[in-house]
């Protein structure tokens, strides 16, 4: 596994900062990223999250899952190695 994680279902006026503030309760994040569209530029919902450590990763995608992101609840994946998302 990676040191990245995928969040789902995110409000679509969430942007990188809102992400990385919510997601950084669990462990430091080193970056954050919103996937936008590449027609409209507008937020998919999704954002890539990348803490220091896969340690890191893993405990923020069990730990974030009953933590509403804006007032909705996500998905969190922890994602493998290789994986090209966003």
């Amino acid at each position: 596994m990676t040191n990245k994680v995928l969040v789902e279902n995110l409000p679509l006026n969430f942007n990188s900062q809102a992400l990385s503030v919510w997601a950084s309760e669990i462990a430091p994040v080193t970056e954050s990223q919103i996937v936008v569209d590449a027609l409209t530029g507008r937020s998919t919902g999704q954002g890539i999250v990348t803490y220091e450590s896969a340690l890191d990763a893993a405990r923020a995608a069990q730990e974030l899952i009953n933590k509403p992101a804006g007032g909705v609840i996500v998905r969190l994946t922890h994602l493998p190695v290789g994986h090209q998302h966003a």
